[in-house]
């Protein structure tokens, strides 16, 4: 008990240094909220909430304050810790914790009811709104890279490990969604780099357990590369329509501005405006105008789905309006312990105008590195357009990671069912599990909470082998709120804060002052949480299959993916046996078209494009 005692101290000591008065944890304490009250006392979350300052050390005179909203079950000891972040650039995560996996949605009357799918149940959640600017977050400076916004929230986990020094030894996870596919993969980096260094500002006990990220924007050039491929396949766009010659032009330009690009950072090469013109004309081109103004375009967000043009999305999802309402009330401000005048909006768009990101690399070349230390959950909703599930998967089939490209043939999709309905499919090898997650938006968890928890699950080792009308597949669990459930192990040594000795200091015997049996014991402390973060460190690294390998190996003949342009051959005269000219796919379609491409369409070349700049769309299009 001494032991655990005094490890958890150290982390006081690692930050001890700095200037700062963050106060006490009960300052942050949120005891009340609209309509809290009717909800049962299982219902009810432990919750802290404030505002950190980060006093930057890159940024001279920083006033940036961080909003960070944790919340716990009551009487659980949790073993594990998720920090969220929604994307944007700039856009808040107050989207996640009151619209998708928080405890909480907000009703009409701007009160708060139980969320039936919350990730609470399974682990301690910490939305933070970041970088600077986005939500409650404050600053007068600005990031311009993505390195800036890792370092900054390395910065801010250190404050928050001052703060909360327990959760130091719960299990961490990062998660988020959209643009978070960007922060998240530059921040793991950080964090990682953070503890190697003799300087670092976080805890070296700190268990860097792995990241989730859903629908994210990972790779801007495949995305991009997939919107017409996914227009065709999902029958949004009539392929003999006069403005498709003009589509598969831009196409064009954009795959062949990818192929010569020098992979040097200059200003004409950040936006790559060719290729977010795809999207917007598009969304143009299908158009209805004979529909109702509500209905006149396809929401970005779930092809399912119908906006006003040119909206195409960007009002949705529709309980925005009421956690803005929410977020604004003076009860709610004084409960969250902010100022009232502090004021929300969901996206700020001066965020995203001044991360340029000039000199940082799209964050899917961090990727391979990151895999070879730590587990990492790709998750898709099959409904997304703008971040969807066929640039995600053409991304990791060209990923070159811990010695092979893309998942090896033997490894194969497994079926994932919740609640005895298949709702998606998984697959998993060398530290990277993929799930396509079926009828689902670019807001995973705000279409289905409760299946999306499931990927909670998944990641946890939480489900089971199941088999439904002869079909094998995986199942995670059906909560029962009433029930408190607890992923803690006490046999599991990752969660150990010190190695159980009988052994004492013989030294003990021989009169030593006072000053040295403090001292003699807090090296002794020092050394055994160190031996513990190695252990955790060490046994953890090496990359597996969350799926263990039960499901790999099943077939050798793995079904192939079949580029759309190919599915086009059986109802365009495609064919041309002439070999002088450049006969693929996308060269025939564009000649049956009228259109006479000026150089041969080239695949995407990764390696031309490896130091490619990137920025989200620049016409108004926000990654939530």
């Amino acid at each position: 008990m001494m032991l655990k005692l005094l490890c958890l101290l150290l982390p006081l000591v690692a930050v001890s240094a700095s200037p700062i008065d963050l106060g006490s944890q009960k300052d942050y304490l949120v005891l009340d909220l609209p309509g809290l009250s009717h909800l049962s006392e299982t219902q009810r979350p432990t919750m802290h909430a404030g505002l950190l300052p980060l006093n930057l050390s890159f940024v001279a005179d920083d006033d940036t304050e961080y909003f960070f909203w944790r919340f716990s079950k009551q009487d659980v000891d949790r073993a594990d810790i998720v920090f969220w972040l929604n994307g944007g650039p700039g856009c808040s995560s107050m989207d996640g914790a009151l619209m998708e996996l928080g405890p909480f949605v907000i009703n009409p009357k701007q009160e708060v009811e139980y969320n039936e799918g919350t990730w609470v149940e399974a682990a301690d959640v910490v939305f933070v709104d970041q970088p600077g600017g986005t939500g409650f977050s404050s600053t007068t400076n600005y990031l311009t890279e993505l390195t800036e916004v890792a370092d900054g929230f390395v910065t801010f986990l250190a404050r928050y490990f001052h703060l909360f020094p327990a959760d130091v030894y719960k299990k961490f996870t990062l998660g988020g969604e959209s643009y978070a596919g960007q922060y998240v993969p530059y921040i793991l980096k950080a964090i990682m780099d953070d503890l190697k260094s003799d300087s670092g500002q976080l805890p070296k006990e700190l268990y860097l357990k792995g990241a989730l990220i859903g629908n994210g924007w990972i790779d801007p050039n495949e995305q991009s590369l997939s919107y017409l491929e996914f227009f065709i396949k999902k029958e949004l766009i009539d392929i003999h329509g006069s403005y498709m010659p003009g589509l598969l032009q831009q196409q064009e330009k954009c795959q062949n501005l990818i192929n010569h690009s020098s992979g040097e950072a200059s200003e004409s090469q950040i936006s790559y405006s060719a290729c977010e013109k795809i999207l917007n004309d598009a969304l143009r081109f299908t158009r209805d105008k004979k529909a109702p103004l509500d209905q006149q375009c396809i929401n970005m967000y779930d092809y399912t789905l119908r906006d006003t043009y040119p909206s195409c999305g960007m009002s949705w999802p529709p309980y925005l309006p009421d956690v803005t309402a929410f977020l604004q009330k003076k009860s709610v401000l004084e409960a969250l312990h902010l100022d009232s005048s502090a004021s929300w909006s969901e996206c700020s768009a001066r965020v995203g105008s001044h991360l340029k990101n000039k000199i940082s690399v799209p964050s899917v070349d961090i990727l391979p590195d990151l895999l070879q230390e730590i587990p990492i959950i790709l998750f898709n909703g099959d409904h997304d357009i703008i971040c969807n599930c066929i640039g995600t998967e053409r991304m990791i089939d060209k990923l070159e990671f811990n010695g092979d490209q893309g998942f090896t043939e033997g490894t194969e999709y497994i079926p994932w069912f919740y609640n005895e309905v298949n709702v998606g499919k998984v697959i998993s090898e060398r530290n990277l599990t993929y799930v396509r997650v079926y009828n689902s938006s670019h807001m995973v968890p705000f279409d289905n909470t409760p299946v999306s928890r499931g990927l909670l699950d998944i990641y946890f080792d939480n489900f089971e082998d199941v088999e439904y009308n002869n079909v094998s597949g995986i199942a995670t669990p059906v909560y029962d709120v009433d029930k408190n459930i607890t992923y803690i192990d006490s046999n599991d040594p990752r969660l150990q804060n010190g190695p159980k000795s009988s052994s004492t200091d013989d030294s003990a015997a021989h009169g030593n002052p006072f000053f040295y049996y403090v001292f003699e014991l807090f090296v002794i402390v020092l050394l055994l949480c160190g031996l513990v973060y190695l252990y955790q460190y060490y046994s953890n690294s090496a990359p597996h299959s969350i799926l263990a390998d039960k499901h790999k190996k099943k077939s050798k003949n793995k079904s192939k993916n079949v580029r759309f342009l190919d599915d086009l051959e059986s109802n365009l005269d495609l064919d041309n046996t002439d070999d002088k000219k450049d006969n693929s796919v996308m060269s025939k379609l564009l000649s049956s078209m009228g259109y006479q491409a000026q150089e041969p369409y080239k695949p995407l070349d990764k390696g031309a494009n490896a130091d490619l700049d990137i920025e989200m769309d620049s016409h108004g299009t926000s990654e939530k």
